[in-house]
């Protein structure tokens, strides 16, 4: 029998490298969720992954074989992506980038992988990258909302129903816990700003009650106030903390914006019901639980339907159909 030589799909304990280009970033952030994802459900620590971000595919080479040469990790991970368009230009960037980062390899001796997708189109690039074109329901959106500065809560989320996000929508009060509620025992709001900074998946705020401009200081996402509106493959999604707006009017709003949900938050009492062509979800919190029981939730919205989940136990709560 010959011997046979396989590598273990095991991360853990080894130390990882991600360039990424930011050029074409609707597909590299695909690449890069998917490479996180995978990178960690194998074992790897998140602080252990490192995401260098270049202007574009043509500069991943070089920043890829400074990556290698340093010793610093097992193996670097080329991402981004390449469309063609109506000059040569296309055939020239693809050829330069394919070539540099395979020279990186050769003369490291590191594994340097190619992950950049070479397409015809946007609607193939995306289908390359794991996601269908826009108005599929393909995306996966977590809500969440009454974090109160619980760097706990939110890790919890992001490692367990919010895995694979390409969205994270906010309802506000985001890193302090406010004179009336208790300091939970995960209140770490600086280390929960800079998670929310290094999100792999965009994370859009909401302003609530108990936010405040010093905590714009030190997140780089815009707190939007009162409202954001988000379109996404054809959803669209109002969002307000809903500490100012009755449910009669939470409804109006969606409807006068022709919202398929209307996401809030403000009571920590979670709930994802269907009032007519509107559906109200509270995520609720997943720091200061309230409601009978309170249970830390968050919810999310994939597969054409919202779903609220408990975080302790990851089970499905509620699940109303988009459609």
């Amino acid at each position: 029998m010959p011997k046979t030589y396989e590598g273990a799909l095991l991360a853990e304990g080894l130390r990882f490298a991600i360039v990424a280009s930011r050029f074409n970033d609707l597909i590299t952030q695909r690449l890069l969720s998917g490479a996180l994802d995978t990178l960690t459900r194998h074992g790897a620590a998140e602080d252990a992954i490192e995401v260098v971000w270049v202007p574009g595919a043509f500069e991943v080479p070089l920043a890829a074989q400074q990556l290698a040469a340093s010793g610093r990790y097992e193996a670097v991970i080329c991402l981004g992506a390449i469309i063609r368009g109506a000059t040569p230009h296309f055939d020239y960037v693809a050829s330069e980038c394919a070539k540099g980062i395979a020279q990186a390899s050769l003369s490291t001796g590191r594994p340097v992988i190619f992950g950049i997708v070479t397409a015809d189109s946007i609607e193939q690039a995306l289908e390359r990258a794991g996601a269908n074109p826009p108005g599929g329901e393909t995306m996966k959106i977590g809500l969440i909302g009454d974090t109160h500065g619980d760097l706990s809560a939110w890790e919890k989320a992001v490692a367990g129903p919010f895995r694979g996000a390409d969205m994270i929508l906010h309802a506000g009060d985001i890193l302090y816990h406010g004179p009336k509620n208790p300091m939970v025992p995960g209140y770490a709001p600086a280390a929960l700003a800079e998670a929310i900074n290094r999100s792999p998946a965009p994370v859009i705020l909401v302003r609530g009650n108990c936010d405040s401009d010093v905590d714009q200081l030190v997140l780089d996402s815009p707190i939007q106030a009162p409202y954001a509106l988000v379109q996404v493959e054809g959803l669209r999604v109002l969002v307000n903390h809903g500490d100012g707006l009755t449910r009669e009017e939470m409804i109006a709003q969606a409807q006068r914006y022709r919202a398929t949900v209307f996401v809030s938050g403000h009571t920590h009492i979670p709930g994802v019901e269907r009032v007519g062509d509107v559906i109200l979800a509270n995520p609720g919190s997943p720091a200061l639980p309230k409601g009978a029981p309170p249970r830390p939730t968050v919810a999310v919205i994939e597969d054409g339907a919202a779903r609220l989940i408990d975080l302790a136990s990851g089970q499905t709560l509620q699940e109303v159909a988009l459609t």
